[in-house]
């Protein structure tokens, strides 16, 4: 196993680097696309999602003007160019595999092939007992999506789709494109009480698998909830069945396509979110469905996770699938529809939530080909020009790169297996809440006490191999094992916990959370911490970050007694920290992250904090407006504003440049220093990225924060300005410009309302402060 790669750090190549979904949902105008891809290209992206959006996708709510059509020669001929200029960009090349989603249907053309016969069916309560019913797509509506349990479906998904591209530009697979992205392929959905999943064969299927007829037990499947045990039992078998069936008729074939073709399979699924999704969403088994993927994935939209908000441990399952079969590459789909407010300190928090679960590549949504009229809207944030942030976005993309590098090397340290009782969420009725309820709880109280774990289930159990005192999985092998109360454990399952333990393995139950074995010491204990960590030969990366808004100062003691380096993410520099035994005190900022390296060399000092006096420039500021972004009549307009300086106090700038400023602002003050010499900058609190020069000098920029900087002080007179950019919220949160869009602009995107809430989080826009410099010292 290699050590740790210093170039690797400093300069990710291009597959590290977060993904930017591209919308193509106009004219494929070549010279238009070449120049958005050398715009992504020098603003840092050094990887591209296409994604088309066919006219046929959503024609009612999500028009599209693309053309030409959809998977037609010229098509795959702006696609061959597009890719080559890749190949030229050095830029990495993810292939979406559908048009629009879910993934599985050509964006309608499966259905075209058979219209009946791949039409989706499900066993309804027709009112005088069960009956299969196939769903009659209404026109004018969404592509028609077909049954992926139905045999054939596939194979034909796979002509259409992977054959085209394999003709059009197999030639770059292995090398520019490396990934094959299936977005949210889904059987038809069991819904409680309603339907059940089907297909023509489900029941001779059911019979080879369980060894008894299903159609006797429909009527009792389609009651909810479940009246008695003895139908759990029964709805546990054909949830396992639809589980099955799924793998072995969609996810596997495209896995084999893709291995021989020199790609790798990944995506994500539908609602994976949601443990009850297992029996509700169409994908059967979230951990059998990860597991069946080159490139295992999840998929976080509208809040699903948010600092102060919604947290859930569903990360670790495509982590978790990745650990045990061994692959080196975890993704997620992240940032739609968090809306045009996404704060760049949210984003970081999202980005460290998903890093400490072991998610190591990330695709970013969305740079859209066209934001005119109904586009306007759209799904949002809208990344690329119309973004007042997007000159800050080589920042995103070089830091996230550095740490998903980082965290993709050598082989993860995870000590302890926690079981998810998916056959409880499968049975329904009680058992499902209760085990949802303990799945939540216990994955929390190990993580808050920094006790790393991955996710396991019946199958692996029974499946097991014992090594004395520890549990082996796949590639990885477990300390302990953590199990919620259930009364589902399978009997297999249930044999080797039995057998492990009568050699001393150990098995813990919610009361001994804290017996898990731990990564780190923390001192004092910090619940807002979370903690992974990776084995690199004889070093050690161990990844914390600070989930809380407030900071935290604790003593953390790594399990190795060797240097330590903390590796900073926003250049590549490899610090020096002062350690012994392998302990050492550090100081979080809210939401912070830090990355360090057991056993390495560094090539800088830690910056030490600012002590010195303090000078205080509390003002008079003054506030020049320099650049605006707003909505036009049919598209985004992006100005130079001619405005000359005029007096205004640090805070919300709002008051001087108008509620629906989106865009950027110089901020200037004049100051006397009563030496020259070396200071810190402290910005304090900033609306939301800021670029800092002094007496004409660039001193730098910062888009996360802390908003600090190292200048270099004249004795006397000093000119500092500040150049402040908030988001584009302002701009289109009037209700005039919603009116307007919902007028002129219709369709206005299925997601505005929530995307409008959101957005008011973000309308404070500015320079807060207070600013000061600390004087360190004098020349």
């Amino acid at each position: 196993m290699s050590g740790f790669r210093c170039s690797v750090f400093r300069d990710p190549p291009s597959r590290h680097c977060p993904a930017l979904f591209w919308f193509l949902n106009d004219r494929l105008d070549l010279r238009e696309l070449l120049r958005q891809l050398r715009d992504m290209a020098a603003h840092g992206a050094r990887s591209v999602c296409l994604h088309p959006l066919p006219r046929e996708f959503r024609p009612t709510t999500m028009p599209s003007a693309m053309s030409p059509p959809y998977l037609s020669p010229s098509y795959f001929r702006v696609i061959r160019r597009i890719v080559a200029e890749c190949e030229k960009l050095g830029l990495n090349y993810w292939l979406y595999d559908e048009g629009g989603w879910p993934s599985g249907g050509a964006c309608g053309q499966v259905m075209k092939l058979d219209p009946i016969g791949y039409a989706r069916t499900t066993v309804v309560d027709s009112g005088q007992g069960p009956e299969v019913r196939r769903e009659v797509s209404p026109q004018p509506g969404p592509a028609p999506y077909p049954n992926l349990l139905t045999p054939g479906v596939t194979e034909a998904f796979l002509r259409l789709t992977h054959e085209g591209y394999r003709r059009a530009v197999g030639d770059h697979f292995g090398r520019t494109i490396r990934w094959v992205f299936t977005d949210e392929p889904a059987m038809p959905a069991t819904q409680p009480g309603r339907c059940l999943t089907w297909t023509d064969d489900f029941g001779a299927v059911f019979r080879r698998q369980h060894g008894y007829a299903l159609e006797p037990h429909l009527a009792d499947l389609l009651r909810w909830p479940p009246p008695n045990r003895a139908v759990q039992e029964v709805r546990v078998d054909f949830h396992d069945t639809c589980s099955r069936l799924f793998l072995e008729r969609y996810l596997l074939p495209l896995r084999r396509w893709c291995r021989q073709h020199r790609l790798l399979s990944g995506g994500h699924l539908n609602g994976e979110d949601e443990p009850r999704g297992n029996a509700d969403y169409g994908y059967g088994h979230v951990l059998r469905g990860l597991r069946a993927m080159d490139l295992p994935g999840v998929d976080v939209i509208w809040r699903q996770l948010f600092p102060g908000g919604r947290r859930h441990v569903f990360p670790k399952y495509a982590s978790s699938a990745a650990h045990q079969t061994g692959r080196r590459f975890v993704a997620a789909e992240i940032f739609a529809v968090y809306g045009n407010g996404f704060q760049p300190r949210q984003m970081r928090w999202l980005v460290d939530y998903l890093l400490v679960r072991g998610i190591n590549t990330f695709v970013l949504s969305n740079y859209a080909q066209t934001r005119r009229d109904h586009a306007m809207a759209g799904c949002r944030p809208h990344l690329g020009p119309v973004d007042p942030l997007w000159e800050y976005a080589d920042i995103l993309h070089g830091t996230v790169a550095r740490l998903g590098a980082m965290l993709s090397q050598g082989e993860p340290v995870v000590p302890t297996a926690f079981y998810y009782d998916i056959r409880a969420i499968w049975a329904g009725g009680a058992d499902r809440d209760e085990a949802i309820a303990w799945h939540d709880r216990l994955a929390e109280g190990l993580l808050e006490r920094q006790r790393e774990f991955d996710v396991i289930d019946d199958d692996q159990l029974a499946g097991a191999r014992i090594e004395g005192r520890r549990l082996r999985i796949g590639r990885q092998s477990y300390e302990a094992v953590v199990m919620p109360p259930s009364s589902w454990v399978t009997a297999a399952a249930r044999a080797t916990l039995d057998a492990w333990t009568a050699v001393g393995g150990r098995v813990l139950g919610p009361d001994d959370l804290a017996a898990a074995p731990a990564l780190l010491e923390v001192d004092p204990p910090c619940p807002a911490l979370r903690v992974c960590k990776r084995r690199l030969g004889d070093q050690a990366l161990y990844f914390v970050t600070n989930e809380e808004d407030t900071p935290v100062r604790v003593r953390l003691t790594l399990a190795e007694d060797r240097p330590v380096v903390f590796c900073r993410p926003s250049d590549g520099a490899l610090c020096a920290v002062p350690a012994e035994g392998g302990a050492f005190t550090w100081d979080f900022e809210p939401w912070g992250s830090a990355l360090f390296l057991s056993g390495g060399e560094a090539d800088h000092d830690l910056p030490t904090p600012a002590v010195g006096p303090t000078l205080a420039l509390d003002g008079p500021w003054t506030l020049q407006p320099l650049r605006c972004h707003r909505p036009g009549a049919h598209t985004y307009e992006v100005t130079p504003v001619k405005a000359s300086p005029a007096p205004a106090a640090l805070g919300d700038w709002r008051a001087s440049l108008g509620e629906d400023f989106s865009g950027k602002a110089r901020y200037a003050i004049a100051f006397d220093s009563p030496h020259a010499g070396v200071a810190t900058l402290d910005l304090g609190e900033v609306r939301y990225a800021a670029t800092v020069t002094l007496n004409g000098r660039r001193v730098g920029r910062e888009f996360f924060g802390p908003f600090r900087f190292e200048v270099r002080l004249r004795r006397g007179r000093n000119r500092l300005a500040v150049t402040v950019t908030n988001t584009l919220a302002n701009a289109i949160a009037p209700a005039a410009v919603e009116a307007y869009w919902a007028e002129h602009c219709p369709p206005v995107s299925p997601y505005e309302s929530r995307q409008r809430v959101f957005e008011r989080d973000s309308l404070s826009s500015g320079l807060f402060g207070p600013v000061r410099l600390i004087l360190r010292r004098a020349y």
